[in-house]
């Protein structure tokens, strides 16, 4: 099952992959915290095109956390899967519940990061928005969704590895796909990881103040 040894290795496979979109003045990385920022920071490097991020979290199935049913990102979006959703029998009001609650981490963690690193802008570029790989879904689309709101000329989601669930919801949205592995029986993204250590708010704050040094020193 193990397909990488770290994040670093699957983004190092994503690399080549990438290479029409090295130092081209219209393409942006996107990286989703906490752990997509080690695979995007890496992505920014080797191809030479400014870092960015979008704040996603999933709103997990009652007792179930890591069943994600819906997603919030940063800008206020929601997206819920509503099949599963109705499948593990979310009632409204814990739906309701746990939006805010989603939006109030988003919050705090929008506020830690764009305190010195304000983003950029998005319209018309071509954007790669990174994790270290997709179970459900469910938080990359609510990513697209967002980013597609920006005005983005072009929408290229790229992981080190996917579920065959995952992708098909992908290509239904006319999102272009690139990950090196696709995974039908896929339950986790860390079991594919020989070394997957939770990413901490200080790792993502330095990836983010290499970033601005690197955008400034161009």
């Amino acid at each position: 099952m193990v397909r990488f040894e770290d994040r670093i290795s699957g983004a190092g496979e994503l690399v080549p992959k990438l290479a029409k979109y090295k130092g081209k003045p219209d393409a942006v990385v996107v990286g989703l915290p906490r752990g997509g920022m080690i695979t995007a920071n890496y992505l920014s490097e080797k191809l030479n095109l400014p870092l960015d991020f979008i704040i996603v979290k999933k709103v997990g199935a009652l007792g179930k956390d890591e069943l994600a049913i819906g997603a919030v990102t940063e800008k206020g979006d929601t997206y819920f899967d509503e099949d599963f959703a109705r499948l593990v029998e979310v009632d409204i009001q814990y739906r309701k519940d746990e939006t805010e609650k989603k939006k109030n981490e988003v919050n705090e963690r929008a506020n830690l990061y764009r305190k010195s690193y304000p983003g950029l802008d998005l319209k018309n570029k071509t954007v790669i928005l990174v994790d270290d790989g997709i179970a459900t879904g469910t938080t990359m689309i609510a990513a697209i969704y967002a980013t597609k709101k920006t005005g983005a000329k072009e929408l290229v989601v790229a992981v080190p590895v996917a579920s065959t669930d995952a992708t098909k919801k992908l290509k239904k949205l006319g999102v272009e796909l690139i990950t090196p592995e696709v995974d039908p029986h896929m339950s986790s993204v860390g079991e594919f990881y020989n070394n997957f250590p939770q990413v901490e708010d200080r790792e993502v704050l330095t990836i983010l103040e290499n970033a601005k040094n690197n955008i400034s020193n161009k």
